[in-house]
């Protein structure tokens, strides 16, 4: 059901603006299909709970938790007394803290280590789609990329080319996104038995970030490839992935 959230919260905001536009909701199908995402996570939190409770499983809050749910609640009562507008404080909470939950879900929920490492490398895996797709929009689908990202009120950012969006329609968020996911997969090059597949991985996320030219996904994607192999002293992951990251570089710098 998480993974499921995941899929929504990807493709949700295309869906949202070629059914109603980017403008706020004004009727009550429009404030029923923005509040889609709420909606269901309102459903799996029912889930889990009552799963929980069927199960009788105790947990107890330690220290990062409480400070998690701290956090939590000062960055949201904060945020709303300055915004003094609960309309916009409603938005801030479901952009920025709502992810948060998130946290706690993977803390409680009864997942052994082994599923719940499948359940992060199912939304890595689905991140690293959403590149292939950045890309499949880029090259093939460019004009269709371009309507879109007028649809949601936007001009196509660019520097010296259009930055890459996805299905975000947005390069910075896109930028973050893959440049995380390089970091995730990159990290699994240092574990025992590494596969393959994970260069591939890495070279999609790798090529998307570049493209997407935000500099400060660039600058996360370099600096998880140089600390990484110093904090475990290896350098053969280093040294297969650095042809990668100067290909991408010259690619774009070509286009």
């Amino acid at each position: 059901l998480i993974f499921t959230f995941f899929i929504l919260g990807a493709f949700f905001p295309s869906i949202r603006i070629l059914l109603i536009g980017y403008d706020s909701s004004s009727t009550p199908l429009e404030y029923l299909i923005s509040a889609i995402p709420e909606l269901y996570l309102l459903f799996i939190s029912s889930y889990y709970f009552i799963l929980v409770w069927k199960e009788k499983i105790s947990f107890k809050f330690n220290l990062v938790d409480k400070f998690v749910l701290l956090f939590l609640c000062f960055n949201v009562i904060i945020g709303a007394l300055l915004a003094d507008n609960i309309e916009l404080s409603l938005y801030g909470f479901r952009m920025s803290y709502l992810p948060i939950l998130f946290y706690f879900f993977i803390r409680f929920i009864p997942l052994k280590k082994d599923q719940l490492i499948q359940l992060i490398d199912k939304i890595f895996l689905l991140f690293t789609f959403i590149g292939f797709l950045g890309i499949v929009l880029y090259f093939v689908f460019f004009d269709f990329m371009i309507e879109m990202i007028h649809r949601t009120g936007s001009e196509v950012a660019e520097y010296f080319i259009p930055r890459m969006t996805s299905i975000f329609w947005s390069p910075v968020i896109f930028g973050t996104f893959m440049s995380i996911t390089f970091c995730y997969f990159y990290y699994k090059l240092f574990q025992n038995n590494p596969s393959k597949k994970h260069y591939l991985f890495i070279a999609i996320t790798c090529f998307c970030t570049f493209f997407s030219i935000s500099r400060g996904s660039i600058l996360i994607m370099i600096m998880g490839f140089i600390i990484t192999p110093i904090l475990y002293k290896k350098w053969k992951p280093f040294i297969y992935v650095l042809p990668i990251l100067i290909l991408s570089f010259l690619i774009l710098g070509y286009n």
